[in-house]
Formats: structure tokens, C-alpha cells, sequence
């Protein structure tokens, strides 16, 4: 992932915060922001081989438990499939 990438996943966020205003709580808002942020950066991490498919599963956990993200167990799910070439 790129800088672009990031930029680009954090105004999705934006948009999705306008969207659920009514339905999610400041709190989880940042949680998600700070989950997607930081798998962001450890999905670049795999794709460069800085790390193990087993290692991003790993912090994937540790990060999940920790922000609690709304939307973010679902991108998990799918990132669980990801095979860097």
C-alpha cells in the first residue's frame, strides 16, 4: 500500500463516519479509524515481505481485541485470503 492508498482509505472513512453519524458513537468511529489505519500499514508490511502471512493473522487478532472495529471484522475475514504473490 501506498501513501495514496491510506489517503484514499481515510476518506472512505470520512464518508462512512457522515454516513453512521446517528449510529456510531465517536468512540467506535475512532476505534475503526485507528484498526483500518493500522492494518493498513501491516498489509503493506506483508506485500513487501516484511512480514509472515502468519504474523499479519496474528496482529490482525491483537488488533481486533483491542479496537473492537464495527466494519473491521469484516475486512479481516477477507484479508485472512490475501496471498502476496
Amino acid at each position: 500500500f501506498t501513501e495514496t492508498s491510506i489517503v484514499n482509505i481515510a476518506v472512505r472513512i470520512v464518508f462512512i463516519k457522515h454516513e453512521l453519524e446517528d449510529e456510531m458513537t465517536s468512540k467506535e468511529f475512532n476505534n475503526e479509524k485507528l484498526y483500518q489505519t493500522t492494518m493498513s500499514l501491516m498489509r503493506s508490511l506483508l506485500m513487501q515481505g516484511a512480514i509472515t502471512q502468519k504474523e499479519y493473522c496474528r496482529i490482525d487478532t491483537i488488533f481486533l481485541e483491542k479496537y473492537q472495529p464495527v466494519f473491521g471484522k469484516l475486512y479481516s475475514d477477507i484479508s485472512l485470503t490475501f496471498k502476496p504473490n
